[in-house]
């Protein structure tokens, strides 16, 4: 009976773990992809760029939000799919689609 109690618990405490793994290393994935993003993309354009908000979406899906680009270009948000082709493939990005709500 103890015995059961230990191994139900132990089995509890590992998901709980690995649910808390899992969540932190979300957060800290978007963080470091908006911050790469904005050193990218300064980097690439030459100019003053601002993202609201990064996150994935399921499937996978990189979604920005709120960018601004030299006070002239606001984008409500896009949404870039990368192609499955690119996971096999090192060092490179394969986008299969962008969508691209609000441009103004």
């Amino acid at each position: 009976m103890i015995r059961n109690f230990f191994k139900r618990s132990a089995f509890i405490i590992v998901i709980f773990c690995i649910s808390g793994l899992i969540f932190l290393g979300y957060r800290s994935l978007t963080g470091n992809i908006k911050s790469r993003l904005l050193g990218l993309s300064e980097k690439v354009f030459n100019a003053d760029i601002s993202i609201g908000q990064a996150r994935l979406r399921f499937p996978v899906c990189l979604e920005l939000k709120d960018i601004k680009i030299d006070n002239a270009i606001s984008i409500s948000s896009v949404r870039i799919y990368p192609s499955p082709a690119s996971f096999f493939i090192k060092n490179k990005l394969i986008i299969s689609k962008i969508i691209v709500t609000e441009p103004f």
